[in-house]
């Protein structure tokens, strides 16, 4: 007989600053006894599964692996795991990839404790000594000699008792993992054992994809062993919560090994029998290093099995507490919880009021709707702590930029407040006020290759035991359409999630196989992939069964629709509290404050007219400004004495061109005290045309200048006032006339030019593109439409940004292709591509407004100058009337020069300092000494406390790569963008970045340029910066938008040489 054992180890690191979590009193071995190894006649096989928390990678490499290793020996050895079959150890807790290893193919038979001096070597002398199989996760090097390069994998190993290695799994579905690469193909893996199962091999985000999860499920296999380093999303993809759903409608045995390590998120370890649940499981914030010894039934061993608590005996197994099973977790404030998309659900507020025997809903995700029936008692004595949302989503999701998938979802979900904001996140208190009687959600989804799951989730992080409720599905094959039921069948009052959760895998062919618990189910064909029913023609009964099972579910939809709901109670009962989404609505844009002028000094105003080449200026002065507004306004002019000379008329008109002579010069004192005080700095060409006066306030822009009440509204529920450079650029680009305009990062040039174009333009017209935005990258091209999309709500004008050129049908943009868009945001080498086509895709021929955004970038002197592909598009822009307008933060010559000649009429202006960095970022030089010292630097500043969102920008993109792997493991949510990284990877990262999800982003000179991140608090030179104007667009990042913004620069000895 023999006790379920856990071993808590605590740390013997020379870096003691975590305090294990001990449950020695309840976890202790109280008697050593014999035991019989497992054999094929067994009914159960003993597992044991360690939860682990690794070191931070701030320890050097080769200890920080050694230290593991020997945690690894002690837990192996431990008397605990005395009586296991077989060992699992978690995700990312050994190695890294800055000390790999070498894995011998399986099909060698190689047992590497017959060799020496490798971590690989330690383990498989380990296997050998305790005669145990031990599943490790690990990095692994690998020469591809084909391709000739050394490639590294997220790598699971299996040595049997022997040492062998017998399998190895090289992970395909990675998740925030640059560096490692991923095969060809998925690998199909599996082992084994003398004990009689046969494991398949998956680790951690694998379990998502049905590529080779459920490819191996369909192979017949229901015993998985599951390396996992899993960060939760409440309410549907907590660890524990999916890995036990999984196993659940799988009918499975998963055996999970969690990494813990709270500040990336990581905790969730646990052993799933199937539809019979979970026979234990851990979740906890407090940092943890244990090994659990849990007895599983085999499949299909028709075994009732009960649950285990801490002192359970595993073979005789007692009836616990239905709670015993699920080990209490703490300092759940600890995890790092990331959040699902929950903003695109269709929601409706479970109001309490509603109390009620029953309550009746249907919600609806485009034509996926999900029944709800809800019965529930409430406690007007206890205090209000939650609230409840019904919830469903259809469509593609995507995992933070890594991978995207189809999910279906229908739940009863938890929010701390009325907001939908609020619903997802950890509850801090219950008051139990409101008790859940009964629950029935019903939907119907596609059949083929979708797995549906349950989806439940307690106020501790648990699954409910799989007794709460009832889990159906009915597929009709004809329809390829299933109906899936779930029902809580024991009353709760401490839900955080009640639901289906469902991934569709398109082009996979792949049934679900749910039924009833217990219920006695068809067995499949031998040759029928495992019970997966691929390709199986149901009977005619089946099929004449599932069609009266679909009809009757949507005869019992209508006949409660009809009998319960007319009229206006119709309508009620299906948008009551729904959140109806216009997908070309963002939300409002926080609004911009320009600096504060009373405190920025007054300087003498230069207008300078300039030759055609740009060099020449002749300099006017007009004064010191010294006039008030309130004197300008209410001045009491008089005419001076007229001349006797002339005649009478004459005489007579004098006084009257002489006061209106004063009330121009009035103005123009004024418009130049406004300037002067908002550091705006006119320059006119001899062909200039006559500046327009500067706005103060956008009510101007409807009683001045004629702009619709209606954007005006949109610029208001943007912004509070215009910034400088919006003061004056919008009424030069609103009379159409060209313009070349400087001003610092983050002032709002973009709505600078957008609003004057979206008046212009008024509303959508079927003649083709009539507005062309131009600039450097494709992530800000995004952020401007974006802003159009926000100020021109309501237009109907239309915004494009071209994603790809090498679609023929999609990428048509001529006259004749059909297709009709108003404004076209784009790179120039997208348009050229268009435009060399024979016949070109693209017809530029109605541009009437040319906008060149970051105009320095475009014609800098480098490998990704866009100098020629400028010229090429504006060749195509032949409309004699186009407006131009170029905008950057800095100034160049080759800029000023190209302008002057072919933008001769243009007007010029800058804002603040020329080349200058904007006032409200802090600046600070930091002396590192030498390379390493950058990294020592920037831990001491997290040390000290960082305050995220944080830009980190490098010199190239393997430096970028190099810095990413140094901070992974530091417990930072941190992440890289480069050139490398896809388009959609890219896309994502920015996204999670302005979600707040990733707190620091490193980067390099792609993200300088234009993007506008809110509320960017610090940008950090990781690496000196190669120009002046680089230094500008870099640090322009943060103090944008009248926030203030700090920003600190590393340099070393050699870059001394760099320093002005």
């Amino acid at each position: 007989m023999v006790l379920l054992a856990v071993s808590y180890l605590s740390s013997c690191s020379a870096y003691p600053s975590h305090d294990y979590d001990d449950y020695s009193q309840e976890g202790t071995i109280e008697e050593i006894v014999q035991f019989a190894r497992s054999t094929p006649e067994s009914n159960s096989y003993v597992v044991s599964v360690v939860e682990f928390h690794p070191e931070p990678m701030t320890m050097p490499i080769a200890q920080r692996t050694d230290l593991h290793l020997a945690e690894y020996s002690r837990l192996i050895r431990s008397p605990e795991a005395k009586t296991a079959d077989i060992i699992v150890f978690p995700e990312l807790t050994l190695n890294s990839l800055s000390d790999t290893v070498f894995v011998p193919d399986p099909s060698h038979r190689i047992a590497p404790c017959d060799d020496h001096g490798t971590i690989l070597v330690t383990l498989s002398c380990l296997a050998r000594e305790v005669h145990k199989y031990l599943v490790i996760n690990l990095s692994e090097q690998f020469y591809l000699q084909q391709q000739g390069k050394t490639v590294l994998y997220n790598t699971d190993v299996v040595f049997d008792r022997n040492g062998t290695v017998i399998a190895r799994y090289r992970k395909y579905n990675l998740f925030k993992e640059p560096g490692t690469s991923v095969t060809s193909l998925p690998e199909l893996v599996s082992f084994e054992t003398d004990f009689g199962v046969h494991f398949g091999v998956f680790t951690c985000f694998d379990i998502l994809f049905a590529l080779p999860t459920l490819e191996l499920v369909k192979h017949g296999l229901r015993d998985f062993v599951f390396p996992a380093f899993w960060t939760s999303e409440p309410p549907f993809l907590t660890s524990t919560q999916i890995f036990e759903s999984w196993a659940y409608a799988n009918d499975a045995n998963l055996i999970v090994a969690g990494t813990n390590y709270g500040p990336s998120g990581a905790t969730g370890t646990g052993v799933f029998n199937g539809r019979n649940g979970a026979l234990l499981t851990h979740y906890t914030g407090q940092t943890t290093r244990a090994l659990y010894t849990v007895t599983v039934p085999k499949s299909g061993a028709k075994n009732i099995t009960r649950y285990h608590s801490l002192t359970s005996d595993v073979l005789e197994v007692p009836i616990a507490e239905p709670s015993g099973h699920r080990l209490p977790g703490y300092d759940y404030e600890n995890v790092r919880l990331g959040r699902d998309f929950l903003e695109q659900f269709t929601t409706i507020q479970l109001n309490p009021i509603w109390e009620q025997e029953t309550i009746g809903q249907i919600v609806c995700s485009g034509m996926f709707c999900c029944d709800f029936t809800v019965s529930l008692t409430v406690d007007a004595g206890r205090e209000l702590t939650h609230h409840y949302r019904l919830a469903v989503f259809d469509g593609v999701r995507t995992f933070q930029g890594f991978a995207d998938a189809h999910v279906s979802i229908c739940g009863v979900i938890a929010c701390a407040n009325q907001s939908i904001a609020s619903c997802g996140l950890m509850l801090q208190q219950n008051s139990e006020y409101l008790q859940f009687n009964s629950i029935s959600i019903s939907g119907q989804f596609i059949a083929n290759g979708t797995l549906a799951m349950p989806s439940t989730l307690d106020m501790r992080m648990y699954s409910y035991d799989a007794s709460h409720y009832g889990f159906t599905a009915d597929v009709n094959y004809s329809s390829n359409s299933q109906i899936v039921t779930m029902n809580l069948t024991t009353p709760v009052s401490d839900m955080q999630t009640f639901g289906i959760y469902a991934f569709n895998h398109k082009e996979f062919e792949f049934y679900n196989p749910i039924e009833l618990p217990g219920d006695d189910a068809d067995k499949p064909d031998k040759d029928d992939d495992g019970g997966a029913t691929t390709g199986a023609k149901p009977s005619a009964t089946a099929l004449l069964l599932g069609g009266a099972l679909l009809t009757f579910w949507h005869l019992m939809i209508s006949k409660k629709m009809a009998t319960n709901m007319l009229g206006n109670d119709l309508f009620r009962k299906l948008t009551c509290g729904a959140k109806f989404t216009n997908k070309n609505k963002l939300p409002p844009k926080r609004k911009l404050e320009s600096a504060d002028t009373a405190t920025v000094p007054k300087v003498k105003l230069i207008l300078k007219e300039e030759s055609d080449d740009d060099e020449q200026t002749v300099k006017r002065s007009v004064g010191s400004i010294s006039v008030a507004e309130n004197d300008v306004k209410h001045a009491e002019v008089k005419s001076e004495a007229s001349s006797t000379d002339g005649s009478e008329d004459e005489q007579q008109k004098l006084p009257s061109q002489k006061t209106s002579n004063k009330i121009k010069q009035a103005n123009l004192l004024r418009m130049n005290q406004l300037r002067n005080e908002h550091k705006i700095h006119v320059k006119k060409s001899r062909h200039s045309p006559e500046v327009p006066n500067i706005i103060e306030t956008f009510d101007q822009l409807s009683t001045d200048l004629d702009v619709s009440n209606r954007l005006v509204s949109n610029i208001l529920a943007c912004y509070s006032k215009p910034t400088p450079v919006q003061m004056q650029a919008i009424p030069i680009l609103l009379k159409t006339h060209s313009l070349h305009a400087f001003a610092p990062t983050g002032s709002g040039k973009t709505a600078a030019f957008l609003i004057p174009i979206l008046h212009h333009l008024k509303k959508p017209m079927k003649c083709g593109f009539r507005a062309l935005i131009i600039c450097p990258t494709r992530e800000l091209a995004k952020q401007i439409q974006r802003e159009a999309l926000r100020l021109g709500d309501e237009m109907n004008l239309r915004t494009h940004v071209i994603q790809t050129v090498d679609n023929p049908k999609k990428d048509d943009y001529s006259f004749n292709s059909g297709r009709n868009y108003d404004i076209l945001v784009t790179t120039p080498n997208r348009i050229c591509y268009l435009l060399a086509q024979n016949p070109p895709k693209i017809d530029l021929s109605n541009i009437q407004w040319v906008v060149i955004d970051e105009a320095d970038k475009l014609f800098e002197d480098s490998k990704n100058s866009f100098r020629d592909q400028l010229d090429t598009v504006l060749t195509a822009c032949n409309n004699p009337t186009k407006t131009m307008a170029l905008f950057s933060a800095t100034q160049t010559r080759e800029v000023n020069l190209w302008v002057a000649k072919n933008v001769p009429n243009r007007i010029r202006f800058s804002v603040g300092l020329m080349n200058g960095a904007v006032e409200l970022v802090e600046q600070k030089l930091l002396f590192t000494g030498s390379e390493a010292g950058k990294l020592l630097a920037f831990r001491e500043m997290v040390a000290q406390g960082l305050h995220p969102p944080v830009l980190v920008f490098v010199q190239s993109k393997d430096r970028a790569q190099q810095l990413f792997t140094e901070l992974i493991y530091d417990g930072l949510n941190v992440d890289v963008i480069h050139s490398d990284r896809t388009q959609r990877e890219r896309d994502n990262v920015v996204r999670a970045f302005r979600e707040g999800k990733i707190w620091i982003l490193i980067c390099t000179e792609l993200m300088s340029r234009g993007i506008d991140f809110k509320g960017v608090n610090l940008v950090i030179n990781y690496d000196f910066p190669p120009s002046t104007i680089s230094y500008v667009h870099r640090i322009g990042r943060t103090g944008r938008a009248g926030r203030p913004g700090k920003a600190v620069t590393f340099f070393t000895k050699d870059d001394t040489v760099n320093l002005k």
